[in-house]
């Protein structure tokens, strides 16, 4: 059974601004995120992250061919059936090391 998404400002905020074609996609990515998270995320490191918490990263290459970066933060709710989505950030392009 999956975890249920809680989503913080932040998060919603960068999700807002998204063009719809990317919204589709990080929707899907949290929606795998909330049946694996324990597979898909490994612990932060603080700093420059707040203690306590997972990175789930992903990346998405468009049919232009123009790479999208995302990294989620989040963490397990003391009711252990829900993520609390505390952070998304997004930045289009290569990244150092891509090829």
């Amino acid at each position: 059974m999956p975890y249920e998404l809680l989503l913080t400002d932040q998060p919603e905020s960068v999700l807002a601004r998204l063009p719809a074609h990317l919204l589709n996609v990080v929707e899907k990515h949290l929606s795998l995120l909330a049946e694996h998270p324990a597979t898909l995320s490994r612990p932060v490191v603080s700093p420059p992250y707040p203690p306590g918490g997972q990175m789930y990263y992903f990346k998405h290459v468009d049919t232009e061919g123009t790479a999208h970066h995302f990294t989620v933060l989040f963490h397990y709710a003391s009711d252990e059936a829900t993520l609390v989505i505390t952070g998304v950030s997004y930045l289009p392009g290569p990244m150092p090391g891509d090829p």
